[in-house]
């Protein structure tokens, strides 16, 4: 819809461009004049870009990228005279590439002059991006030739697929006539040149000492951020040219141009900034703020022509913004080093104001003349060119790499490429080469050159005083260091002295303190079997004393018994002689019965004889019998029971007699047991006296063998300090000794 008037603002007036000089008229004049100015701004970027570049790298790197990015404009300029002009704006095949217009055929008017001169400083500006990314490594010559495809081929090719109908009428490139918008070129010039700087660094790899052993980021601060604060300056004020010279004519629309590019630029600025205090407790790296300024004027550059100030803003600080965050993930986490951080500010940076343009400006300012149509072309459009940039970028490094050397040596890079590679020659490098040489031969006798009236002169002759005192003092340290090794040699001989000395009275008290030990046990077993023999005594003692209580109450009660004994011996004896008086009246009782039997029989004779008047009397005289025989019978029984109750009897006094003499002897022994256990009474309190005197005796040596194993503890404690103490003081006269040597190898290392 609004094509024509897009290409409009890309495209020359044939009438401006192709009249003669004389047939211009004011306007015209007027506008070939701001392309003219636009192109000497757009060139003073170049030393913006020396002076950010420059400020960024360490010293010893500064001129290298100074010379580069002057060579890599020398370069750009011719071989996009000789080809890389046609390339981009010659007869499009098929939108792909132009082939017509070599060695600037193309041009034969004052607009194509200056149309030239003002694309010319665009290739430069693509060009020289490359060369703070690969800054302090990478070899001279090889980025000549990095630099010479970019202008050549690289650079040409994709402006050809966004800008081809610029110059001519002729058939568009590809993605312009898809409708891909990039005003100045955000992606056509800034993002070519930071992908290309990726696919370097990532071939080239890191500076040396810029990751450490684990891979985690290390500082390496630029020499001279001031002159790194005015590139940005300068870069800003060139800006005003890049973007207002893009529209090729001094209209209405370069104020707003210019006033979009500054605020984007301040926004991007202020954007990092802010996000620096929050993120580093208030301390701002200035590279930060620098990038963030540079990365809203490489945001705007797309969509300066399009979008309203307002969203200027937004578009800037979003790009501060994104840079910033994108330039710490390829640091930390992708681990490229990228010392300037322009893959970040320009490849990023150009992609991100690519696509706001589609996302900001009108709609009817948009060539698909919707937001989502527009942002589809712009991803393609950012796709492509970062697929030609890097992929052709990466097959350049590699092929660099492969068959040329691409990167300096270690040493080199070390030294620094000022001198490795241009010879440069300062007071502050003089100054540094003969530290480095001192460093290296020990030579205290070396000076530094002193150039008079100068900064770096007045460097060089302090150096000088200091060399003259250090080389004093390496003189005296020297001296020192001899005695010291003397000192140390005999310290370290006492010191072992003392340690075998410590070593063997520790050993002593360790054995001592064992027998103490041994001794101690000894006495704690003797006290406690004492203690044990003192309780036995006194049980002992009461056990004896009980004792003869029972046996004198035993003796009482034999006594007793044996008077008892004797008195039931004699009643045994009574009871025996009664027995036979009864024997006598039992015998009696028998005569009696034995002659009432012989009358019973005499009656019953008498009775029978008597016939019926006697038998009543025969009756009585049976009755008589029987009774007699009963009578003997009882009393053969009587006479038998009697006879044994006297042999009993008689037993029985025998028994007694003799248990009455035995009692008598149980008291004898009872008297004789009482006087001895007397004795052993007398004998176990001698006993528990002794005991108590042991018991007493072992206990004081017992707290006596306390008090000695205390201090033998003591004493062995002390031995252990002392031995420890005598093996520090060993091992620090050795360490001494072995630094005294290494002072004498290094101090011996210097001439004086």
């Amino acid at each position: 819809m609004h094509k024509a008037l897009i290409i409009l603002s890309l495209a020359f007036c044939p009438n401006v461009f192709a009249a003669p000089p004389e047939a211009l008229d004011v306007g015209a004049r007027l506008d070939l004049i701001w392309v003219l100015i636009a192109a000497g701004l757009v060139f003073l970027m170049q030393a913006g870009f020396t002076a950010l570049e420059s400020g960024l790298v360490r010293a010893k790197n500064s001129y290298n990228v100074a010379i580069k990015n002057i060579s890599d404009f020398l370069v750009a300029v011719i071989l996009f005279w000789l080809i890389g002009f046609a390339l981009m704006f010659g007869t499009s095949q098929n939108g792909w590439i132009g082939l017509h217009g070599f060695n600037g055929s193309l041009l034969d008017a004052p607009g194509d002059y200056a149309f030239f001169l003002f694309q010319a400083t665009f290739v430069g500006t693509a060009a020289t991006i490359v060369a703070g990314a690969v800054a302090e490594r990478m070899k001279f010559n090889a980025y000549l030739i990095i630099s010479a495809m970019i202008s050549l081929l690289i650079y040409p090719v994709s402006g050809h697929w966004a800008w081809g109908s610029a110059f001519a009428d002729t058939t568009p490139g590809w993605l312009e006539a898809m409708g891909f918008m990039d005003f100045a070129g955000s992606t056509v010039v800034h993002s070519v040149g930071g992908w290309v700087a990726l696919a370097g660094v990532i071939v080239l790899g890191p500076r040396r000492g810029r990751f450490d052993a684990q891979g985690e980021p290390q500082p390496i601060p630029g020499h001279n951020l001031l002159l790194a604060t005015l590139g940005i300056f300068i870069l800003w004020f060139g800006w005003f040219g890049f973007n207002g010279g893009s529209a090729l004519a001094a209209d209405a629309s370069v104020p707003k141009i210019i006033l979009n590019t500054v605020l984007s630029a301040c926004a991007g600025g202020l954007a990092s900034l802010l996000l620096a205090l929050t993120l580093n407790q208030g301390r701002v790296p200035v590279e930060r703020v620098l990038n963030g300024t540079l990365a809203g004027l490489v945001s705007i550059t797309a969509g300066c022509a399009f979008v309203e100030p307002g969203n200027a803003l937004w578009i800037g600080a979003i790009g501060g913004l994104l840079v910033y965050g994108i330039e710490s993930a390829l640091l930390h986490l992708a681990r490229l080093d990228d010392p300037v951080g322009a893959i970040a500010a320009h490849g990023f940076g150009g992609v991100w104001g690519t696509l706001a343009l589609a996302l900001f400006a009108p709609a009817d300012q948009l060539a698909t003349g919707g937001h989502l149509s527009q942002l589809g072309v712009q991803l393609i459009g950012v796709a492509a060119v970062f697929a030609w940039a890097f992929g052709s970028g990466l097959v350049v490094f590699l092929g660099l790499r492969l068959f040329h050397d691409l990167r300096v040596s270690p040493e080199e890079e070390d030294e620094g490429l000022n001198v490795v590679e241009h010879g440069a020659r300062t007071v502050w490098l003089d100054t540094m080469r003969t530290m480095q040489q001192i460093v290296e031969s020990g030579d205290l006798r070396l000076r530094a050159p002193v150039e008079n009236a100068t900064e770096a002169g007045e460097t060089a002759l302090a150096f000088n005083r200091m060399l003259d005192r250090f080389q004093e003092s390496i003189r005296v340290m020297t001296e020192v260091a001899g005695r010291v090794q003397l000192d140390s040699d005999q310290l370290a001989a006492l010191a072992h002295q003392t340690r075998d000395g410590a070593r063997r009275q520790r050993q002593d008290a360790e054995e001592a303190r064992r027998f103490v030990e041994q001794m101690l046990g000894h006495a704690g077993h003797t006290l406690a079997s004492a203690q044990r023999g003192l309780a036995s005594g006194h049980s002992a003692e009461q056990r004896v004393e009980h004792g003869s209580g029972q046996i004198g109450r035993l003796n009482t009660l034999v006594s007793q018994l044996a008077g008892q004994l004797d008195g039931a011996s004699e009643q045994a004896g009574s009871l025996s002689a009664q027995s036979q008086s009864i024997g006598e009246v039992v015998d009696l009782i028998r005569e009696i019965a034995d002659q009432t039997n012989l009358l019973a029989l005499n009656a019953a004779i008498e009775a029978a004889r008597a016939g019926e008047h006697g038998r009543g009397f025969a009756v009585v005289s049976g009755e008589i019998r029987q009774l007699a025989t009963k009578t003997r019978l009882a009393t053969d029984d009587i006479r038998e029971r009697i006879e044994q109750l006297q042999s009993e009897s008689q037993r029985t006094a025998e028994t007694l007699r003799r248990g009455m003499t035995e009692a008598n002897q149980s008291a004898e022994q009872a008297a004789a047991t009482m006087q001895a256990l007397g004795e052993i009474v007398e004998s176990v309190a001698e006993i528990s006296a002794v005991n108590r005197e042991i018991v007493e005796a072992v206990e004081q040596q017992h707290a006596l063998s306390e008090q000695v194993d205390t201090r033998i503890r003591a004493i062995h404690d002390v031995s252990e300090e002392s031995s420890q103490g005598s093996a520090l003081i060993a091992e620090s006269a050795t360490g001494l000794r072995t630094q005294v040597g290494t002072l004498n190898t290094q101090v011996a290392g210097f001439s004086t």
